[in-house]
């Protein structure tokens, strides 16, 4: 049940993030308020690994069977 609830967090998480760093991609950098284009495309990178890492490991816990 814990492996469960864990795989579909890190789903969701993956989710949000990848695609908050899809957005934050598609709009101009003066939007977010974040600083220069270097900091903005570096933020921007860490949360699409972040996100795309955490759907993948997520979908693995979700997907793998324990084998008793």
């Amino acid at each position: 049940m814990l492996k469960l609830i864990a795989g579909w967090i890190l789903v969701l998480l993956g989710l949000a993030l990848g695609g908050f760093g899809l957005l934050a991609l598609s709009g101009p950098p003066q939007t977010l308020g974040l600083g220069s284009a270097a900091q903005l495309l570096a933020l921007q990178t860490q949360m699409l690994v972040l996100g795309s890492t955490s759907l993948i490991v997520g979908t693995i816990l979700l997907t793998t069977r324990r084998r008793d």
